[in-house]
Parts: structure tokens; sequence; C-alpha cells
């Protein structure tokens, strides 16, 4: 009983933190992007990240640091204290939410991977100096005998990423072009864009779709700069979108998967990206500002946090018993 007791409470009290800060996120999410883009468009797509991620990873912190030491430590062992219906109903709750963040994760997996395979299909391996394979598809004959492109350039993988392009799409771009939406992609790699939308999948909660298509176009404007470093190459990467932009208007069999069919990839003209937006800020793309050096100053609060959280632990430990025995009343 004293494990069930514990397993209950521990479960219930992640669930309420869980449920409370998703609310928060759902409706304050506008704030990330206006402080993000005081700076960049990375960090604003590193602030919505977070966000999206901060129900989860809190809720599990307060969780493991607090509630379960709480419980072993000062709840009696030997107690005749029921289980009450509350811990009961929540922790099932719980179990249920973590269930479904589960399954989309792995069904998003399941369908990206089938996606990649149909790219793969009889796909050459493009040399380049690119720091991850580069593979220019072929076409894909569905079910009617109609020919279906991969999308004109996308990365795909995870642990093993890749870059996708189509034939039309590489016959269409210059060579300064090509190489500048290959840097692009390479951005997405080093950021583990497709990692971070696994994540996503995992932290199941509703009302989420607005604080995801956010990142998804910040996370597009900060690969499109670091894939920049002068006016020549931002010139070169406005180019290429307008050229791919107008490739897929121009035929659909070019469009990119949709959301449903690729959840886990990268797509250079993704389905929520204003194509003139992106332009018209490389078009008038300058040098960006120096980020600013950490100072001491930082450090050493992060030292000074540590060690009042170091003393106030114990206290800390007992106030969590404390509200973890009014979901055992």
């Amino acid at each position: 009983m004293f494990f069930l007791r514990g397993v209950a409470v521990s479960l219930s009290v992640f669930f309420l933190f869980y449920a409370l800060l998703s609310l928060v996120v759902a409706k304050g999410w506008k704030a990330a992007v206006a402080l993000g883009r005081e700076r960049s468009e990375r960090r604003t797509a590193d602030l919505l990240f977070l966000a999206r991620i901060l129900p989860l990873a809190a809720a599990s912190l307060i969780t493991l640091l607090f509630v379960v030491p709480s419980f072993l430590l000062l709840e009696p062992r030997w107690s005749e204290e029921r289980l009450r219906v509350l811990p009961v109903v929540l922790g099932t709750a719980s179990l249920v939410m973590l269930a479904v963040g589960l399954w989309n994760a792995m069904k998003a997996l399941g369908r990206t991977a089938h996606v990649v395979r149909t790219w793969r299909t009889g796909a050459r391996e493009v040399g380049c100096e690119a720091q991850v394979p580069v593979f220019c598809t072929n076409p894909v004959l569905t079910a009617n005998g109609v020919g279906k492109e991969a999308p004109p350039f996308a990365v795909a993988g995870i642990v093993r990423p890749a870059v996708f392009m189509s034939p039309a799409a590489a016959a269409a771009l210059s060579v300064a072009e090509l190489e500048s939406v290959i840097r692009h992609e390479m951005a997405h790699v080093q950021r583990r864009d497709n990692l971070k939308r696994l994540l996503f999948r995992a932290c199941a909660f509703p009302f989420m779709q607005g604080v995801e298509h956010a990142w998804a176009d910040a996370t597009e404007a900060a690969a499109d700069d670091a894939a920049v470093s002068n006016t020549g190459e931002a010139l070169d990467l406005a180019a290429a979108l307008v050229k791919l932009s107008r490739l897929v208007s121009s035929n659909p069999a070019h469009a990119p998967a949709g959301p449903g069919n690729a959840e886990l990839t990268m797509a250079l003209l993704h389905s929520g990206t204003t194509v003139p937006d992106r332009v018209e800020r490389l078009v008038a793309w300058t040098a960006p500002l120096p980020a600013p050096a950490r100072s001491r100053t930082s450090y050493t609060s992060g030292l000074v946090a540590a060690g009042l959280f170091a003393l106030l632990y114990g206290p800390m430990l007992a106030g969590a018993h404390a509200l973890t025995e009014l979901l055992m009343q």
C-alpha cells in the first residue's frame, strides 16, 4: 500500500503541474515571441521550444526532486491511511496523458520512417561538402500512376540525418543557390530540429498548435540566418526560395508532404512558412550584432542560487510533503 500511495501521489502532482503549466504556455506563448525577437529569430525559436517543453520538464523535476523524496523520507511506511479517490483519478489521468504522448511519438516515427523510405527508393547520393548525406530523389508512382515528388528540399532523420532534394528543385537552382539551401538544411541538423519535433509529439496536451506553428516559422527564419554570412549569400538564398516556391505552386506533385505524413522532417517550404516574409528578411539582410559575453555576475548568481537551494532543500521537502498530504485527505 505504501508503494501504491507513493505512485498515486507522485503521478497526481505531476499531472496537476503539467496541466497547469500547459495552460499557462497555451495562453502566454506570444510573450516568448515578443521577448525573443528583440534579439534574433534563433532566440525566438529557442524560447518557444523551451516554452513548449516547459510543462513536461518542470513537472518532472518537481516530482522527482521534491514529491518522491519527501514521500519516501517523511511518509510513515506502516500508516493505516487509505488511498483516496482523488489521487487515483489524477494518477490515472497522468498515465493516460503519458501514454497518449508516447503513442503520438511512436506514430510520428512510424509515419516519417515510411515517407523517408519512399524518398530513398532509387535516390542517388550527391557528392558535396555537407556534414550529412545529400540525396537526389526520384519521382514515386502512386496507385493511379501519377508521379509524386519528394519536397524540393527537406532534412529527415534524428540519429542519422540526411538531406533530400527533388531533381526538379536541383535543376532549378544555380550552384550558389544550391549551396545556400544546403547550408540552411545543415542548420536544422545542427540545431536538432527533428528531435525537437519528436519531443513536441511526446508532450501531449491540446491547444498547443499555436506555439508549435510559431516555433516552426521561427526555426525556419533562424536556419535562414545561419545559412548566410554576407549580402550575396542572403540574396542567393532569397532567390532559391522564390524559385522553389514557384516550382511548388506550378506543380502540385512537388508539394511538401503534409504534417500527418512526415511529421519529423524539416522541409524548406513547410506549410506554415510565409515565403514573402522570409525573402523580405533576406533581401534586407544586415550583419548580426555579436552576442554579448556572459558576465561574471551571471556565474556568481548561479552559484548563489545553487547554494540557497542546497540550504533550503530540507524545508522545501517538508513543505512538499505537507502539500501532498492534502491530496490524501
